[in-house]
Formats: structure tokens, C-alpha cells, sequence
């Protein structure tokens, strides 16, 4: 939806499995990290007219289960930063939502 913009990584869930497992099996796929699901943290919807659709985004708090090399899924991302504030992202794109996620040092 952001192309150029940082995000988190994320993606649908699969017929059958729950939004946690998702979350877990997403977090591998696009970084090659295991982490383990803690709460929703976030939760947001928007329609989708052309589908005829809900689309529902849940972002969850969760811990890293061990720190490995980060292994990206390229045809969905092309760089990782670790941060800890946007202000490590100043002048730089970010999706929107990350706005109500991840604090600001700054305001």
C-alpha cells in the first residue's frame, strides 16, 4: 500500500490459522526472526471497495525469541533499521499508522 515507506513487517492471515500465528509466521517470513506474541496493540479497519471487503490490521506487542541475522524477503522489503523513536526515521517515509504505535522523543 506504502511503497518506499517504512513499515513493520505484516501481511494476511491463511484459511485456518489464527491472527497470532500469522503475525509469528509473517515475522519469519520477511525477516527470518522467531518472536513470540504478546497483545494487540493496535487495531484499525478500513473498507475496501474494489474488493468488497473489510480490511482489518492488528499490530501486536511482542518479544524476539533469540536476535539472529535478519533475513528479508526481498520482493517485500529492501532495507531494515532497528529503532527505538521515529526520530530515528527524520526525513524519511513512514506508513501512517506507526504514528499511534511507536513514540516520538521530540513532541
Amino acid at each position: 500500500m506504502y511503497p518506499s515507506y517504512w513499515d513493520i513487517p505484516g501481511g494476511s492471515v491463511e484459511h485456518f490459522e489464527l491472527p497470532q500465528e500469522a503475525a509469528v509466521r509473517e515475522c519469519m517470513e520477511e525477516t527470518g526472526q522467531k518472536v513470540v506474541v504478546k497483545r494487540v496493540i493496535h487495531e484499525d479497519s478500513q473498507r475496501d471497495c474494489l474488493k468488497e471487503t473489510v480490511f482489518t490490521r492488528l499490530v501486536y506487542e511482542a518479544i524476539l525469541i533469540e536476535k539472529g541475522p535478519i533475513v528479508l524477503d526481498e520482493e517485500e522489503h529492501v532495507a531494515y533499521r532497528w529503532i527505538s523513536s521515529l526520530d530515528d526515521l527524520l526525513g524519511e517515509k513512514w506508513v501512517p499508522y506507526l504514528d499511534k504505535l511507536i513514540e516520538k522523543k521530540t513532541s
